[in-house]
Parts: structure tokens; sequence; C-alpha cells
């Protein structure tokens, strides 16, 4: 089974101080860090085949995805962005189930992963990239996966407050929230047993990586550390929330070779 889907991708403008509003057919809007101009929206098509199709939650599927331009020139010259020709990211309606793939990019621009998805339902897919002498991207489509239904817990404010996932204790600090606003998430990091790390390792060459999503799953934000942490065992990002709502987050570092993921809630205000 194919998927053609029209889908906006997120452009970075270098001259609007704010992100415009979504497109007409609402879809996903997006935002990203201090350091990356903000964003206008443009349309394009993103085409995804599975194998099997439609994919099966638990087993293992084939990601065979392709990026249109809107008069159907397809994407095929790929410029690194973040150590990565393109980050995709998986996260499945109610926002409980999330991944972070580097699909591999062959000289047609056709891109290629697998990944087992441990629960069906409705997933979206974000794909960051830039095509050469381009602006810096976000596709975004649809996938179903079939299986046995299982609803998302609610989400629940945990941010501010001290989150323990994936081996990690973080203390997660927010200066300065609100929307269109230069947000501050600052997480100190210690091991299980509460000691404080300091050897994060950098991961696509920084100290750290965030994506945050709001509940509807239609509103993306993108960021990266800020470049000087407040302490060694601090990683600081800067965000702009372009609505008001409840996100959900999920935090990268790599420690000992191993990316460690930290999912956390925030209510954004206006």
């Amino acid at each position: 089974m194919r998927y053609l889907v029209l889908l906006s991708v997120v452009l970075l403008s270098a001259c609007s101080k704010s992100p415009t509003a979504p497109a007409e057919d609402h879809a996903p809007h997006a935002a990203h860090n201090h350091d990356q101009p903000p964003v206008r929206i443009d349309s394009s098509v993103f085409m995804v085949d599975t194998e099997p199709s439609p994919p099966v939650a638990g087993e293992s599927a084939l990601l065979k995805l392709n990026i249109n331009t809107a008069d159907g020139v397809p994407v095929s010259d790929f410029e690194p962005l973040h150590e990565k020709l393109v980050h995709l990211i998986v996260v499945r309606e109610g926002l409980d189930e999330f991944a972070h793939l580097h699909p591999t990019v062959d000289y047609r621009g056709n891109l290629r992963t697998t990944h087992t998805f441990s629960k069906a339902g409705k997933y979206r897919l974000f794909a960051d990239y830039k095509a050469k002498g381009s602006e810096a991207a976000v596709a975004t489509s649809v996938l179903n996966v079939t299986g046995a239904d299982s609803e998302a817990d609610p989400l629940t404010v945990n941010a501010p407050g001290q989150v323990t996932a994936d081996g990690l204790q973080a203390t997660i600090t927010i200066l300065n929230s609100g929307v269109d606003t230069a947000t501050q998430l600052r997480f100190s990091l210690a091991d299980e047993a509460g000691a404080a790390i300091e050897d994060v390792q950098p991961y696509l060459g920084a100290r750290g990586h965030l994506v945050v999503l709001n509940a509807a799953g239609d509103v993306y934000v993108h960021a990266h550390p800020l470049e000087t942490p407040a302490s060694g065992n601090e990683v600081a990002f800067e965000a702009h929330f372009p609505a008001s709502g409840l996100y959900k987050g999920w935090a990268q570092f790599q420690l000992d070779d191993r990316v460690r993921t930290v999912p956390f809630v925030v209510q954004i205000a206006d």
C-alpha cells in the first residue's frame, strides 16, 4: 500500500520574526531553536511505502520514503543537517510512542529505514532535512499500523520537576515559559542513584536533542542545546512555542555510547 500524502514542508525563513499561521489544510506547524530563523510554510508531497503493507505492530517494517516538491520534482540531493542527511521522528497518536531514526539516502533521494512499531494506531512522521541549495525543512506525513487497539494514557504535566526515565534522573527547570517567547528548558542530569552526570557525550554534534509536540500532534518544536550550560551536568535548550496548550517532549542525551530518552509533559500558557 502506498500512502500519497499532501504535506506541509516547513522552511526556515531568514526574515520573519515569528512563525506564520498553519496552512488551510491544518498541516503540522513547526518551530526551531534560538539559533535558527523562524518558519514559513510551503506545500509538497511525502510518499511512504512499507513492507509489509500496512505495517503490523510488533513486527519489523521497512519504510521507503520519498519527498517531492509541490510540482512533482523528487528531492534527490540532501545536505547534512546536524550530522545526518535526514532525521525521521515517529510519534504515535496520543504521544505514548516515540522514535528518532536516521534513514539511509541513495543518489536518487530514496530514503530507507527499518522500524518495529510496538503498538498499533496512527503515527505521525516528521522528516527534518535540507535539500541542496535550499533552506532546511520539515516534511510530515501519517502512517497507520495494524494490530490490537490500545489507548494512550492521558498526558499529565510533570515539568518543571524531576523525571526518571531510561536510567536517568532529570530535574527539569523551565524559564520564561510562554507563547512565541524564548522559553528555556534546562535538564540537570543524574544517574539512578542521584549522582550528577557531567560526562554527557556529543549526540548529533551537540550535548543533546529535543523534540516537542502539542497534545493534538500538529505543532512540532525541534531544538538543540544552548552552547553554554549553567553547570557541568546541565543541558539547556531554547525553544519557541507557537501556541499555548499541553505539550509532550522527548529530550535525548548520549551516555556510555547509548542514547537515552527522557519524556516529559509541560503546559505552555498564553
